[in-house]
């Protein structure tokens, strides 16, 4: 099972490659759904964040999927957490850029300096 998840993830990245953004979309869910890897969820919400706010302009969705990653990580121990401490930064940093308050924005920026002192 494991195998075909991770082909089901290198798919996904072949057709974001190609700008096959639909299809790209539909396989990062799909993989997202299918495994049972925290660390493979969060991976996934973080690249339909992208997709949703480079590619498709989707501010809303986007910060769903940013928030989706940042919660998949903080379930996490801490022990769990450093291989995600680079995505779990970005993620948070993205979702700051969607945040719909200022206080969302506070909060999130309090979380990235824990998680970022430098």
């Amino acid at each position: 099972m494991s195998e075909g998840i991770m082909r089901l993830f290198e798919d996904a990245q072949e057709l974001l490659d190609q700008k096959r953004l639909i299809p790209a979309v539909a396989a990062f869910e799909e993989a997202r759904r299918l495994t049972k890897i925290p660390e493979r969820r969060a991976l996934a919400s973080y690249n339909l964040g992208v997709i949703h706010w480079h590619y498709l302009g989707n501010g809303l969705v986007a910060r769903r999927e940013f928030r989706a990653c940042i919660r998949e990580f903080e379930a996490q121990s801490e022990g769990q957490r450093e291989p995600l401490r680079v995505l779990y930064a970005n993620a948070l940093e993205n979702a700051m850029l969607s945040a719909l308050s200022y206080e969302e924005f506070d909060s999130l920026a309090a979380h990235l300096t824990a998680v970022n002192p430098g």
